[in-house]
C-alpha cells in the first residue's frame, strides 16, 4: 500500500491535467484522485478496522436509505418549512426513526448538542 501522505501531484501544467501519483488524470489537482483514495481507504479499513460505534452509525443510515429508496420512508418539511430535507439520526439503534431536517436546522442542532444546550 502506498503511503496516502505522501503522494503528490505530478505532471500537469501548459495544457495538461495534473496527475496523482499513480498516473490518473482525474484527481483535478488533489493529492489522490478518487479511486486512489477509496483504494488506500479500504486497505487502512482492512488493517484497522471501524469503531463500532462507527460501524453502528453507517448501518443505521444505510438502512434508512434503502427504506427511503423503497418508499417506505416518507420525507417530511423541516420544523422551518424548507422541504429541501435531510435525515437526522437522534439514536441510531432505531434507524427508521429519523427526523427530517433542513441543513442549516441540521447543523444548528448538531451545533447545540457539541455545546450541550437543548
Amino acid at each position: 500500500m502506498e503511503n496516502f501522505a505522501r503522494d503528490v501531484v505530478v505532471g500537469g501544467g501548459k495544457g495538461r491535467p495534473p496527475k496523482c501519483r499513480r498516473g490518473h488524470t482525474e484527481c483535478f489537482g488533489f493529492r489522490a484522485c478518487k479511486s486512489c483514495k477509496a483504494d488506500y481507504m479500504r486497505a487502512h479499513r482492512k488493517a484497522n478496522g471501524m469503531p463500532e460505534s462507527q460501524k453502528l452509525k453507517d448501518r443505521a443510515r444505510s438502512y434508512a436509505n434503502v427504506y427511503f429508496r423503497r418508499g417506505k420512508l416518507a420525507a417530511e418539511p423541516c420544523k422551518c418549512g424548507s422541504y429541501d430535507v435531510e435525515k437526522h439520526h437522534p439514536d441510531y439503534s432505531k434507524p427508521l426513526q429519523v427526523i427530517w431536517l433542513c441543513r442549516d436546522c441540521h447543523l444548528a442542532l448538531h451545533q447545540a448538542e457539541k455545546s450541550g444546550s437543548p
